[in-house]
């Protein structure tokens, strides 16, 4: 009788110690399944997002909507927001509709890709590129880089004529000099140094701390802006042909206006 009861609770025992371990299996299966069943908001283009495009841009022409998609779908990290810090950089390639944004499809506004003709530039659709041969004085000593907004001065005597280069400035004999805002704001889309003979290097990256860089020897530099609209482009063009430029490195507080148009300035 005895061993009948011992080999009746030594079963009762294992049954229990059965139903616990099925019970913790199938919790951690349900852990498991709800986990991969996760979701998160991430970024998607609402419609085809041509290369070069800013965050920034997508953003304000509604070329961007969120979505809720579970974690397990990602392969690789979502963009989640646009924020401060990832709103200058761009699309390294045509994103589709419908199409998740990663994280791996952005890079560093300017950053030039090669392609089987050469350099590509990633210009933001419907904006106009111009590039101006700058000083460094008048680069921000080479602080301005891709990514960066600036604004565009222009120094002009009213009277007679005045003389620069990037080491010396000799201003009219006669009449006033003066400084206006001809751009209050403009993204930068590439720097690239000026070597020796001139001409530019876009596969080195601008580096005024470097002694060796062609960019401090030469003391000039090639920057791209991406104008908005024509008569910014226009005004960029005239201010690199017959102005004194010199841009202000600006934050996300800054706040600058235009003075007026360029062609008013120069006039006698």
């Amino acid at each position: 009788m005895r061993t009948r009861l011992l080999t009746i609770t030594l079963a009762a025992v294992l049954a229990l110690i059965g139903v616990v371990a099925v019970l913790a299996y199938v919790r951690q299966a349900n852990e498991r399944a709800v986990n991969g069943l996760k979701a998160e908001t991430v970024m998607m283009a609402a419609t085809a997002i041509p290369a070069g495009t800013s965050l920034s841009k997508a953003q304000d022409e509604h070329l961007l909507s969120t979505e809720r998609v579970p974690d397990s779908s990602l392969s690789t990290p979502a963009v989640q927001s646009v924020t401060e810090a990832n709103e200058h950089l761009v699309m390294s390639a045509a994103v589709p509709k419908g199409q998740v944004l990663l994280q791996n499809m952005l890079a560093k506004a300017g950053t030039l890709t090669v392609g089987s003709s050469g350099p590509v530039l990633p210009l933001p659709h419907g904006d106009i590129a111009v590039t101006m041969e700058m000083c460094l004085d008048a680069d921000v000593a080479g602080y301005v880089e891709p990514g960066s907004y600036i604004a565009v001065f222009d120094t002009f005597p009213t009277a007679g004529a005045m003389t620069y280069n990037c080491t010396s400035h000799q201003p009219p004999s006669k009449g006033r000099v003066l400084a206006k805002v001809i751009v209050a704001r403009v993204e930068v889309l590439s720097v690239t140094p000026v070597n020796s003979q001139g001409t530019s290097s876009a596969a080195v990256a601008a580096d005024p701390t470097n002694a060796a860089s062609s960019v401090t020897a030469a003391g000039e530099v090639f920057v791209t802006l991406a104008a908005t609209s024509q008569p910014m482009a226009e005004n960029l063009v005239l201010i690199t042909s017959a102005g004194d430029p010199t841009f202000g490195l600006l934050t996300t507080g800054s706040v600058t206006k235009d003075d007026g148009p360029l062609f008013d300035a120069l006039q006698p």
